[in-house]
């Protein structure tokens, strides 16, 4: 028996083990293993209307076929049907196994791009996602890590690892190959083309989101990692703006969206250094475009809380990862001012630019410094969120109802939401 909405139930709550007096510098440098991720839509009768509405989301999504295999289509909602089966009902690991195989499927003879939202790495990265949240024959306990005797997992000769172990040979051919003057690139794929638009191709759509997928790879490849994140870390440096205010890259916009801008490249830099598998040149690269963030603060950032939120997470990353705590405290100090502002009416309900993004944000800066008003921020957003948001036709995780379902999730469970990676939340 498949499961439905009246079915859906939430996980009960767990306390912080740190104390509220921590600082949180201190706190923000922390492992965060010591530290549970707590709901912020907290009480029965919320849990349960956000539970609900999730259910409404999640019914219609199973009457539906995906058409697209990436993570605007079936390999995203393997994944989130994976963190369902973790925080609501077990039973949803079924339709995370079948999404996943729908997605892999679509692998050998379909042109994709290189691209982490819409292309063959997010494809693969769900499917290493999956292997870890749900194990690989998709019944071992939820986020598994290192085996029984304390070593690292490697891949397994199953459908998936071979199509993970494949497109990791795509991405170091296409990575091998980049060139600033070039958008296309060969890969071991036939019929693949690089990532399109000269602008936007070193955000999270483009470089930056390979660097997302190849963290993902480090633990169970990491030699696959090392050599790809270095690869990687050289084309970010060949492609880099060096201005007087710090570094830069051309970019989607203004510069300072999170999924597209430079405040996800930090992110994933911040990602990579903490990985085990950084080449040389991260730490410089990471301080140039924080000093580049930092100056764009306070002027033009003043007036739109959703680029505060994307700079504060990308300043809190990068504090945590590289342990500058002046970065950190002034993450939190920009994410304070966004949190003392009412919620947007205008604001869409998905989780790239809309309402459900922005408690996300929120959530993350609760359970990195323990401050209460980020937890209220948070709350007053995802309320917002299920105040605008409706069931839609729209499969993507940024864009789509996918992306609200997993946000909403994340504020009634203590299931830490680290798809979010994808995101640069994380």
């Amino acid at each position: 028996m498949r499961p439905t909405a009246h079915r859906l139930q939430q996980t009960p709550a767990k306390t912080s083990t740190l104390g509220r007096g921590h600082m949180h510098a201190i706190r923000g440098l922390s492992s965060r293993q010591d530290v549970a991720w707590a709901p912020v839509l907290d009480g029965k009768p919320r849990a349960a209307r956000t539970s609900f509405f999730i259910a409404a989301i999640v019914e219609d999504a199973l009457r539906r076929v995906q058409r697209a295999p990436g993570l605007d289509g079936h390999a995203g909602w393997a994944v989130g049907f994976a963190y369902l089966a973790c925080g609501h009902d077990p039973r949803f690991s079924e339709p995370a196994q079948a999404c996943l195989t729908r997605a892999i499927d679509h692998l050998a003879g379909m042109v994709m791009p290189p691209r982490l939202p819409d292309g063959y790495p997010g494809v693969a990265w769900a499917a290493a996602h999956v292997q870890a949240v749900l194990g690989v024959d998709g019944t071992a306990p939820p986020f598994g890590g290192a085996d029984g005797r304390g070593q690292a997992p490697t891949d397994d000769d199953d459908e998936a690892s071979d199509a993970i172990r494949d497109v990791d040979d795509d991405v170091l051919a296409w990575l091998d190959a980049w060139s600033p003057a070039r958008t296309t690139g060969p890969t071991a794929r036939a019929g693949l083309t690089g990532l399109a638009g000269p602008a936007g191709f070193t955000g999270l759509d483009g470089l930056a989101g390979l660097g997302v997928y190849l963290v993902e790879r480090a633990v169970r490849a990491p030699d696959v990692a090392r050599a790809g994140l270095a690869q990687l870390v050289r084309a970010l440096e060949t492609s880099a703006i060096e201005r007087p205010d710090g570094v830069t890259w051309r970019t989607a916009g203004d510069g300072l969206d999170l999924a597209r801008g430079v405040p996800g490249i930090v992110t994933t830099l911040a990602r990579i250094q903490a990985s085990g598998c950084a080449p040389a040149g991260v730490a410089a690269l990471a301080a140039g475009a924080v000093d580049w963030l930092r100056g764009q603060y306070p002027g033009e950032l003043a007036r739109h809380d959703a680029s505060d939120l994307a700079v504060a997470i990308a300043l809190l990353r990068a504090g945590q990862a590289f342990r500058r705590e002046d970065w950190i405290a002034e993450a939190c100090a920009l994410a304070g001012l966004a949190a003392a502002r009412p919620c947007d009416p205008a604001a869409p309900s998905d989780l790239r630019d809309g309402s459900a993004g922005r408690a996300l944000m929120f959530q993350r800066f609760h359970h990195a410094t323990g401050e209460r008003r980020f937890a209220a921020a948070a709350a007053r957003w995802y309320e917002h969120t299920m105040q605008r948001a409706t069931p839609a036709d729209d499969d993507s995780l940024w864009t789509g109802s996918l992306g609200v379902a997993l946000a909403l999730s994340a504020a009634i469970t203590t299931i830490e939401p680290c798809w979010d990676r994808v995101l640069g939340l994380s």
